[in-house]
């Protein structure tokens, strides 16, 4: 059901990302996070939420809020409000558990990694993932660092 969880905060940093699909993980498909940026486009020119984008067999949710907001790529025969109530609890177990690190100026994105045993749990995902949330976002936007300096990439922007 679930493909792939992309979990952002409000600068549109990614702070988790894993691919559960079983026939292998594909780097490419962090497109997501650019669909995020999308999302937010379309808010602030159209005056409205992009919440649903179908691509070929599946489709994008967009989940947005404070302090986070979630991406996730599903087959498209799966109903979005099947969807909702899954991700309202994540998106509370996420902040109860990383509510502190989400408010210091450094997020070592290694501290999120725990997080997809919750995922896997909340969608009954058996799937072995080849690489951490962590690993995945160091390797797709070519960082060597685990630690996020918030201001430092905001200026660098």
């Amino acid at each position: 059901m679930l493909k792939e969880i992309f979990i952002l905060n409000k600068a549109g940093i990614g702070l988790f990302y894993q691919n559960f699909e079983p026939y292998g993980q594909k780097d490419t498909d962090l497109i997501s996070a650019f669909l995020k940026i999308f999302q937010d486009l379309t808010l602030e020119y159209m005056n409205q939420s992009l919440q649903e984008l179908k691509v070929g067999k599946d489709k994008i949710l967009f989940f947005s809020g404070e302090p986070v907001s979630f991406v996730l790529k599903i087959n498209n025969t799966i109903p979005s409000n099947k969807i909702e109530n899954r991700i309202t609890y994540l998106k509370d177990r996420f902040l109860q558990n990383y509510t502190e690190q989400l408010t210091q100026k450094d997020i070592n994105i290694k501290d999120f990694d725990a997080f997809e045993e919750v995922v896997k749990e909340e969608f009954d995902i058996k799937t072995k993932t080849k690489r951490k949330s962590s690993e995945n976002l160091q390797k797709a936007f070519g960082i060597s660092l685990s630690t996020v300096n918030l201001k430092k990439l905001i200026e660098s922007l």
